[in-house]
């Protein structure tokens, strides 16, 4: 008899040990394992990691609602954040896009007095509506891109502004390949080259043309498929120092204000996906390749 008793105490601890040893395993020791991976779930940058089961032990179920509690803090704090980042790019590019040129527009004005004075009404008339229209995509500075048409036209529009302004003959060549019209590009992403090469490139003799040529195509490489925008001028090209400068990062209240201006958006808009070139070949050399965005 006390032998059985002894085989039947010895049996029931062990029963109860294993019984006990699946409790503990079950309601601390699993939630505990669960909770680990999840927390180095998060540290990896899984943000939306949560547990996904809950505990019989209050202490641990504490733990649980107050891990979920402060991720889903963290995630609105982390998207308040974000928007708050965007809203600042946002006012920042407004700001460089709405840097307008006062020379350019004292200079239509004075057009204009020059036409009314000859009694030229309908170059009068063609000036404004070309002018509204160049105003009027300037001053839609919500827009951080616009189809490649878009700045085309915009561009169109502004060398017939030039027509009606500018005493010396010009002429731009467009290269445009075909199926581009859609892509999406910072706005003045081709007029701040042309503009450029209007008010910097010396000529020498007065009656010399001005030649801009632009073409643009898509570009394909190992990283994919981008914009490639060209625009060359036949002027004396870029001087040493402002070559140096807009070869260099944007700075701030450089010489070449209008492209540091636009390197500047681009950054925002592309991060390191965005190349530049400026050389001299004959003349002012400009190359823009943008990512498919």
């Amino acid at each position: 008899i006390p032998q059985l008793l002894l085989v039947l105490f010895t049996l029931g601890t062990m029963f109860g040990a294993f019984w006990l040893w699946r409790y503990i395993a079950r309601e601390l020791i699993l939630p505990l394992r669960e909770l680990s991976a999840v927390m180095n779930r998060i540290r990896g940058g899984e943000w939306e990691a949560v547990v996904e089961h809950g505990a019989r032990f209050e202490e641990i179920q504490r733990i649980n609602e107050a891990l979920g509690a402060m991720m889903t803090e963290i995630k609105k704090q982390k998207m308040l954040s974000y928007e708050q980042t965007i809203e600042k790019q946002k006012a920042q590019m407004q700001y460089l896009q709405l840097q307008l040129k006062p020379h350019f527009y004292l200079n239509s004005l004075k057009t204009l007095n020059v036409f009314a004075m000859n009694g030229e009404s309908g170059k009068m008339q063609d000036l404004i509506m070309h002018l509204s229209q160049h105003l009027r995509y300037l001053l839609q500075s919500e827009r951080e891109m616009v189809p490649l048409a878009a700045e085309i036209e915009y561009v169109r529009n502004y060398e017939l502004l030039q027509s009606d302004m500018r005493g010396r003959s010009f002429s731009i060549l467009w290269n445009v390949q075909e199926d581009l019209a859609q892509w999406q590009v910072p706005t003045l992403c081709i007029q701040t080259f042309v503009e450029n090469s209007f008010k910097y490139a010396r000529l020498g003799a007065a009656k010399k043309e001005l030649v801009i040529e632009i073409s643009v195509g898509e570009l394909e490489t190992e990283d994919g498929t981008f914009l490639d925008i060209h625009i060359r001028d036949n002027g004396a090209g870029y001087p040493d120092e402002i070559l140096e400068e807009i070869n260099d990062e944007p700075v701030e209240g450089g010489v070449s204000v209008g492209i540091n201006n636009l390197k500047r958006r681009c950054r925002f808009l592309y991060q390191d996906w965005v190349e530049y070139g400026f050389y001299n070949e004959e003349g002012a050399v400009s190359e823009l390749i943008l990512p498919w965005k």
